[in-house]
């Protein structure tokens, strides 16, 4: 993703300065990109290489930072506290050394951008140290950017996208993989990195927006978020019966008689106008008229109006 970034930012005419571990790494880099882009050696998890590339990069307008580092994973009752030390370490301890010692250098109306993942935010089971992590960064990010206005800071969440991270797979698994998973998402497919260096760009050249997170993950926070909201109901009879306003209408399933993955089933399919279950539905208004725009008609079900 840093590499995408830097690209993208490289094609839209910025000069453009990266980091790596080693200056193998940084020249290979930049055998890959175009425009005015230099490099210097980088380990963000030692204090005094931090202060080093400060020192040779000077001046800057805009730090986006897209370091990873140790992810640590597993239920909470089985981390280990060193494992989850080195992941801190390599990740949060690193944003905050590199953020600091860009301080001196940035200009005063720039802007800084966190790149993290999407756990801190997901509640997914065995993810609670990488979610640590991540919350961390996004808390110290929300109160920087009231701290150190007009300076401003913002978080971009990616959700899955198409990386090297993957190439542990044979390009088969891979392909089918982004297949799979890509199909499940509103858009229809993974990510690709580019579009996170346009995210990027975005929050470098919009001068209003500070203190935000922008998920760029094709609408599956959304996804997630409704199948949550639909996950409460254990008894959906009264989806079907009296409800006034906005309506859900199954055909050849008797009334009352669907649980709650079924309408799940239906929002992930509404998306796309297909059917769900091998049924047809249709969602309707007061009048009797059907509603053709299935995510708004889907979300102005579940907004609160036909449950009593």
């Amino acid at each position: 993703m840093g590499l995408a970034t830097a690209q993208v930012l490289s094609s839209e005419g910025y000069r453009v300065i990266i980091s790596g571990r080693s200056q193998d790494t940084i020249n290979k880099a930049l055998s890959e990109v175009a425009g005015d882009c230099t490099g210097f050696p980088l380990d963000f998890t030692d204090a005094a290489s931090v202060a080093s590339f400060f020192e040779q990069v000077g001046s800057l307008d805009h730090l986006a930072l897209v370091g990873s580092g140790k992810a640590v994973w597993g239920n909470f009752r089985d981390l280990k506290l060193e494992d989850l030390k080195v992941a801190f370490e390599q990740k949060f301890y690193g944003f905050f050394l590199c953020t600091q010692a860009a301080l001196g250098k940035l200009r005063a109306d720039g802007s800084i951008t966190f790149v993290i993942g999407g756990a801190s935010r997901s509640a997914i089971p065995g993810t609670t140290g990488v979610a640590a992590v991540n919350g961390a960064i996004q808390a110290m990010a929300f109160t920087m950017a009231k701290e150190l206005a007009p300076l401003r800071v913002n978080i971009l969440s990616p959700g899955l996208f198409d990386t090297p991270v993957y190439n542990w797979m044979t390009p088969e698994q891979k392909a089918d993989f982004f297949k799979q998973m890509g199909g499940e998402l509103p858009v229809g497919r993974v990510g690709k990195p580019d579009e996170i260096g346009q995210a990027v760009s975005y929050f470098i050249k919009n001068g209003f927006t500070t203190g935000a997170i922008l998920d760029v993950d094709g609408g599956d926070g959304y996804i997630k978020y409704w199948l949550n909201q639909l996950g409460c109901f254990r008894n959906l009879t009264s989806l079907f019966s009296g409800s006034r306003g906005v309506g859900l209408e199954q055909r050849d399933l008797a009334e009352g008689q669907v649980a709650h993955e079924t309408i799940a089933e239906v929002y992930m399919q509404a998306l796309h106008n297909k059917t769900a279950q091998g049924k047809t539905f249709e969602v309707y208004n007061e009048k009797g008229n059907p509603l053709t725009n299935w995510s708004a008609a889907f979300a102005a079900l579940l907004s609160g109006a036909v449950f009593h």
